[in-house]
């Protein structure tokens, strides 16, 4: 499900951020701080780490500088520990952010541990391409080609569009 982010800010962790771009890269979790309220006393199963993970990006969104973008819900992972590792993907006007991530991470219980973020901020970007379709095959095609020194004919399967924030690939603050 998207996550429109446009709600007020609840939270009152520490936000950790770039010292060159001031986008958040670390949150660290204080005690439940984000877990969602149960009604009886918590059990390993009784907090489900997505509810966890949702609750928090509903109630950070603006602290995490992520303005006119939404977050969609992509996957979960459980680590060896039992920790549960809940992944949002950026997407400006429907369109996926290259890179732009959240992982909310929750403990073997599902309360908020911590969240790592490479969201692109303040994004201001035409979501029509500058150029056709095919021209991009082609200059995609022909760049990796000279990269990889490749010679043999290939052809090109699938085609998607991205938005890539070159702040978050420049280390600088503009995007």
């Amino acid at each position: 499900a998207l996550i429109p982010l446009n709600s007020q800010s609840v939270a009152a962790e520490d936000f950790i951020r770039s010292s060159v771009t001031n986008r958040v890269l670390f949150v660290k979790g204080t005690e439940a701080a984000a877990s969602p309220t149960v009604s009886s006393t918590p059990t390993i199963s009784t907090i489900d780490p997505r509810k966890t993970a949702a609750s928090f990006v509903s109630k950070n969104f603006s602290k995490l500088g992520v303005g006119a973008t939404t977050l969609k819900s992509q996957r979960i992972n459980k680590d060896l520990l039992g920790m549960n590792h809940v992944s949002y993907n950026q997407f400006y006007r429907r369109i996926p952010v290259f890179a732009g991530e959240v992982l909310v991470h929750t403990n073997n219980k599902g309360e908020f541990s911590s969240a790592s973020s490479s969201l692109a901020t303040a994004l201001r970007v035409r979501s029509v391409a500058k150029i056709k379709r095919y021209k991009a095959v082609a200059k995609a095609v022909a760049a990796w080609k000279a990269e990889f020194k490749i010679k043999k004919r290939h052809s090109v399967k699938k085609v998607k569009q991205y938005i890539l924030d070159m702040g978050v690939v420049s280390n600088k603050a503009e995007n």
